[in-house]
Order: structure tokens, then sequence, then C-alpha cells
């Protein structure tokens, strides 16, 4: 009986410190995107105002994404990674100390270019750095984060916001930033590979032009999601909801089950069939979530919310990333979040202008009508290729 070779080693030391430094900045980012509509509020700012505040981190990631990577390529991982996280710790220091709208504005924007430079270098080191016999797992386990921190962020937040108030929120947030920088610091991280030069008389692309449709859909689902990340606190706060904690806290231990049972079970789930029922999951507890008080349907949607968003959404990065060459892997992972920056803007925007305007609740409806979009959009891009399904490798 032939033996089966002994496969690469993955759990190393900067491969195990690479996850760590991602989860610790999407539970920043996460954190501070359900943080500042509260905050903004308790200062009397209108909800429109708190939307483009907040949407000042995307939005800031959108323009500085294609050069973060690049920028990777050029100075030390350690040393530029441990500086982003250092920033993000004295940025929530000065969002609870400055009033003044124009520091609140560049605060915000300092977040956004330290968690875009975070995010597109870690991303873009697990993608290279990952044993290609165990790509797949590898892609898995680091994927795990941005879906689970946008539930556990909001959730810590409202932890820390009803037992110790706005001020030791913010700094309690900063405190945990301490230990990223430790990592940084005394782990050796491996260096990104410099862009291979285009060929003469091309210019280096600026996205990866086979990753553009399934990004399209991840920028919708991005956009839909943000509706909870975002405005679901802010809406509990003023209609009175208390138990909004469960359904975050449900929410994010589905995503976490989901890719565990893929990734470290190694059951494949078959997104084709899968994709339409999570996404009908989405729309039902979006219409129905802001109707109810009642602790026992916020775990149940929120555990199924939860599963739903992560099946879809790294579904979307995979067929992101298997469309594109291997060569343009890191050109492909600046695609995709350049899209998912682009959905989580103008759903930051798009819901403090409806919620101001028109109702909360109408938020919640608009976010279920764009998941039915993202739906129809799913079935164009798979009528595309008739003779061959889009072939799906879990990042």
């Amino acid at each position: 009986m032939p033996q089966n070779p002994p496969r690469s080693r993955l759990f190393t030391p900067a491969y195990c410190a690479m996850i760590a430094l991602g989860l610790f900045n999407c539970l920043f980012g996460q954190s501070s995107m359900a943080t500042i509509p509260i905050l903004m509020d308790s200062r009397g700012v209108s909800e429109s105002i708190a939307a483009i505040i907040n949407i000042l981190f995307p939005l800031s990631c959108l323009f500085f994404r294609r050069y973060a990577v690049k920028i990777g390529t050029m100075v030390s991982t350690r040393q530029s990674i441990c500086f982003c996280f250092v920033v993000l710790a004295a940025s929530n220091i000065g969002l609870d100390l400055m009033q003044g709208m124009l520091w609140i504005v560049l605060i915000r924007i300092s977040q956004g270019l330290s968690i875009c430079y975070i995010a597109g270098v870690i991303a873009s080191l697990v993608a290279e750095t990952v044993p290609p016999d165990r790509f797949t797992e590898g892609m898995g386990y680091f994927s795990i984060g941005i879906p689970v921190m946008s539930f556990f962020g909001p959730a810590l937040c409202r932890i820390l916001l009803a037992n110790l108030g706005y001020s030791k929120m913010l700094r309690g947030i900063s405190a945990m930033m301490i230990l990223p920088i430790l990592i940084s610091l005394f782990i050796r991280l491996p260096r990104l590979r410099p862009m291979p030069p285009a060929p003469s008389g091309h210019r280096e692309p600026f996205l990866e032009k086979r990753s553009i449709p399934p990004s399209t859909l991840l920028m919708g689902s991005a956009m839909a999601a943000t509706c909870t990340v975002s405005f679901l606190p802010l809406y509990a706060q003023n209609y009175g909801l208390q138990h909004t904690l469960f359904y975050y806290m449900a929410a994010g231990i589905g995503v976490l089950g989901i890719r565990l049972f893929s990734t470290v079970l190694h059951k494949s789930i078959p997104e084709e069939r899968a994709f339409p029922l999570a996404t009908l999951i989405l729309v039902a507890v979006l219409i129905t979530l802001p109707l109810t008080d009642s602790i026992p349907l916020y775990l149940f949607m929120g555990l199924f919310y939860g599963i739903a968003i992560g099946i879809i959404q790294p579904y979307f990065i995979a067929l992101a990333l298997n469309a594109a060459d291997p060569s343009h892997k890191s050109i492909a992972t600046v695609t995709y979040y350049m899209f998912n920056d682009v959905g989580t803007t103008a759903g930051g925007m798009l819901w403090g202008y409806i919620a101001q305007y028109l109702s909360y609740y109408t938020v919640f409806l608009v976010a279920a009508a764009i998941n039915l979009l993202t739906l129809l959009g799913w079935v164009l891009l798979l009528k595309r290729r008739p003779e061959s399904p889009v072939p799906v490798t879990h990042p």
C-alpha cells in the first residue's frame, strides 16, 4: 500500500502570530464600527453625520488598500505592523479625550489607514506563505476572523459599555491592543515578496479583472451586513431593546461553528446549493429581527444569521481568489478587500440617511432587498459559465 507523503507543517509560530494579529485587527475594526454611531449619538450628533464619521474608516481603506501591500514589500513587516497597532491603541484614547469634530475625523482616518495596512499585509503574507498542500486549510483558519469579529466585536462593545461606560470602553479596547503589539515585536514574521514587475510597456494592474465579478457580490453582502454591525446597537438603544447582545453572541458562534466545521473537520459545504438558502435566511432575519425583543428569538436568529454569513462571505472570497492567476494572489486579495470596503462604505452612509429620514426598520428592509439582489447577481454569474461550474477552494 503506497503511503501518503507527510503534510507540510502549518501551525508555525509565524502562522499562529499572523492569525492572532488578523483577529485583533478585525476586533478593533468591527468594534469601532459598532461604537462610533453610539458615541456620536451620545454627543448629540445626527444619524447621518454619525454614518459619515463611521465610514471614514472603510473609505480611507478604499483609497489606500492597493498601496498597502506595495508599501509592505518595502519596509519591515514587524516594525510597520507594530507601529499600526500603536496608532490604533492611541486613537481610541484620542476619541475619548477629543470633542472637536476635526479631531474625530483625523482619528477615524488614521484608524482606517492602520487597519487597512495590517489587513492587507497579513492577508497577503498568509496567502504567500501557507504551504501549497495545505492552502485550503491554512486560508480557512485565517478567513474566520472577519465574519466572527463582525459580531464578537460589537458584543464586546456592548458588554464594556453596559458595565464601564463610554470612556472605559474605549480605553479597554485600546488596552487589548497591547497584546498584538507584543506579538509583532517578539515573533519573527516573514517579509512580503516584491510584486513581479509588469512586462515592458505594461502597467502593473490595479485590480485583478477576473476577481471583479465575485468581488462585486461580496460588496453587496458587505453592504447589507453593515446594518446589523453598525446600526443594530443604535436601533436597540433608541427603541429600548435590551437583549441584542444575545444576537451578537449567537451570530458569532454561528460563524465560528460553520467555519470550524468546514476547516477543522474537512467537511465540504455544497455552497452552490447552500448559498440560496443562506441568503433567504439573511433576508428572513433582517425582516423579523427588529420586531422582537425575545431572548430565545435573538439567539435563534443570531445563530442562523451567523451560519449564513459564515457560508456566504468566505464563498465569495474563494471565488475571487480562484478566479485569479496563481501569481496574482496578492492583487486578487486587494481586489476583494477593496470591493468589501466599497460595500461597507456605501452601506454605512446609506443606513445613516435612511435611519434619519425614514426609519430604523426601513434600514433592515433595504438590507434584505440588497441580499436578494446579490442572490440574483450570483445566478447571473453562474449562467455565464454553463459548461463549467464555478470552482471553489475555500480561503
